[in-house]
């Protein structure tokens, strides 16, 4: 049965924090109001009414989260010559519990003609549709438009479109609380209702968010690339190739986007403003943020990945959760909502995930690792929702936006130079240099030097960027003769594996150890290290030299640092060669045997 509307705020003893929030805030129990049929608004333009303008209200949708809504007014309304509006008897309800918003478009704040007013959306978030309220007037105007898209933004696609599933319907339930927190709809300024004293809103950001669009709605308009408030507005508000072309619509892409252009957004916002405290200093971004001693705290306001190719994972980017000061104890509880929800994925490292263990501690933060694969090409978003309680919260909430963009197809191939390593002295690098020509970065999933006889170390990192090259350093060191094997190369670019041959190239007498260690000696006493190694019948004899810091503490034939290496052919074709060391003093001394066409042999002993 179709019920008439009776608003009231969601009522829940909650901690709400949005789109970034660091911190978060203990709220205190809201008194639920009387019930009233008689419900009146007003519409401004910062002070100025607003005339002319199409009032609508919707319910929230129900079959997920950006889902359409539906109007429950018969239809639209007009606000009058003093901006006013009438709803009192207008609204049917779908359901007592059906989450109401109210739009208003167009209209004249009293600019001088020409003026289309196209600029002009402005929305509040009004709250459940049947319970009791005595709420008898409504304020719209730009901090009621900052409350309440900030607040829903994680549900919000457009005007008509905000809504969430089944299984996130609490969530979009405290958003609606949020907003209400944030600014008072019968009186239009911030904070709002139902804030406890040790809580702290962001009421000067909201206010010079709200300064923004008033300057916007009070002028005649404009278009993203022009020179006017809005067009500037517009542009600067364009995260993607489509720009805004409303105030709405334009603040969402903020709330999605905190971080951008917020320099130039400060400088921005008009020096004479009808929104007053507004910032006095540049934040650091436009998220924002509740603070509380008592709840927990993010690393970061909000999250962007790729671009990558559709199908494609970025690299992990990691996430802490840390209590505050006087939250002792949480538990926290983790989720994903928003259109492409299913493009980005959560995991935790061993011991500190936020996802095994969900328990958390006064100053002990969790872990979270979180990776982008896109499903299809484009910009593609959802919000991490981070649901806790604590000894003095029961509802903690936090919410970080994800934005992530998928490109058509993977990058061309890598550019690899040499594609072949002839390689025939041991423990001697040799460079494999890896370019990425393309103009978005690559993802390297792995490089391996297939079988025992190779090894590599890179600096590519898991990100080679655009237009740049990183090296592969491959050396040999085998406890037999190697056999040839290869260098493999897997990216998110096309064509991948992409691999270098490695080939041994006979000519080495033997094959040489990865290091000696002559042992501990009285200092001025002779030790004596003897050699013994596989030999390649192949090769021939080599000549070795002895260098480095305590090159004259080691000798070949207690004199020298110069021989030969001595390789007999037999039913065990060997090579040897004898050290002599005598400590010159206490301590570690090291020294190189360089062994012609084969490699260098680090060696050491101990004086004592």
């Amino acid at each position: 049965m179709m019920q008439r509307l009776r608003l009231s705020l969601p009522v829940f003893f909650t901690l709400a924090c949005l789109a970034g929030c660091s911190n978060a805030t203990r709220v205190a129990t809201t008194a639920v109001p009387a019930s009233s049929t008689s419900l009146h608004g007003s519409l401004h333009g910062g002070q100025q009414p607003i005339v002319g303008a199409t009032i609508n209200i919707y319910a929230v949708g129900t079959t997920g989260d950006g889902s359409t809504a539906s109007s429950v007014l018969a239809s639209p309304l007009t606000t009058d010559s003093n901006g006013f509006f009438d709803l009192s008897n207008k609204v049917t309800c779908p359901s007592p519990t059906s989450l109401l918003y109210l739009v208003a478009t167009g209209g004249n704040p009293g600019v001088a003609p020409p003026f289309s007013g196209a600029q002009i959306s402005l929305i509040t978030a009004l709250g459940q549709c049947g319970n009791p309220s005595n709420i008898q007037f409504i304020n719209v105007n730009e901090v009621t438009t900052v409350a309440a898209i900030f607040a829903l933004s994680p549900y919000m696609s457009g005007l008509t479109a905000i809504g969430s599933g089944p299984a996130d319907a609490s969530t979009l339930a405290d958003a609606f609380t949020l907003a209400w927190q944030y600014a008072d709809i019968t009186t239009g300024s911030s904070p709002g209702t139902g804030v406890s004293s040790d809580t702290v809103i962001p009421t000067a950001q909201i206010n010079t968010l709200a300064n923004l669009l008033s300057a916007c709605v009070n002028s005649a308009g404009g278009t993203a690339g022009d020179t006017s408030f809005c067009g500037q507005l517009f542009t600067l508000l364009t995260p993607a190739s489509t720009a805004p072309t409303d105030t709405a619509m334009a603040l969402l892409n903020l709330a999605q986007n905190p971080g951008i252009n917020t320099n130039a957004l400060y400088t921005l916002s008009p020096p004479t403003a009808p929104f007053q405290p507004s910032l006095t200093a540049r934040p650091a971004d436009f998220s924002l943020s509740v603070t509380s001693p008592f709840g927990i705290q993010a690393s970061a306001s909000a999250m962007s990945f790729g671009p990558i190719f559709v199908g494609g994972t970025t690299p992990v980017q990691f996430l802490d959760f840390t209590p505050n000061q006087y939250a002792y104890f949480s538990n926290l509880n983790l989720s994903l909502v928003g259109p492409n929800a299913s493009d980005f994925a959560l995991s935790g490292p061993p011991d500190v995930s936020c996802i095994s263990d969900n328990s958390l501690f006064e100053g002990y933060p969790c872990v979270l690792n979180v990776t982008f694969t896109p499903s299809a090409a484009g910009v593609r978003r959802a919000y991490l929702i981070a649901r806790y309680s604590t000894e003095f919260l029961t509802n903690g909430l936090i919410v970080i936006p994800f934005v992530g963009t998928g490109t058509v197809s993977a990058p061309g191939p890598l550019t690899i130079s040499p594609s072949t390593l002839n390689m025939s002295i041991y423990n001697d690098p040799q460079t494999v240099f890896v370019t990425n020509s393309n103009t978005i970065p690559v993802t390297i999933t792995s490089i391996t030097a297939g079988g025992s006889d190779y090894t590599q170390t890179n600096n590519c990192g898991s990100v080679l960027p655009a237009n740049s090259t990183c090296g592969i350093f491959v050396s040999m060191h085998p406890d037999q003769f190697p056999a040839n094997g290869e260098l493999d190369i897997a990216s998110s670019a096309s064509s991948t594996p992409q691999t270098v041959g490695l080939a041994y190239q006979a000519g080495a007498s033997f094959i040489p150890p990865d290091s000696i260690d002559v042992g501990a000696h009285t200092v001025g006493t002779e030790g004596v290290y003897t050699y013994y190694g596989p030999a390649d019948r192949t090769g021939g004899s080599a000549s070795l030299s002895i260098s480095g810091p305590n090159a004259s503490d080691f000798s070949f034939d207690a004199v020298n640092q110069q021989s030969t290496l001595d390789c007999r052919w037999g039913p065990f074709d060997a090579c040897t060669f004898t050290v002599y060391f005598t400590p010159s003093a206490t301590g570690l001394r090291t020294a190189t045997i360089a062994v012609s066409g084969v490699g260098n042999i680090p060696i050491s002993g101990t004086g004592q």
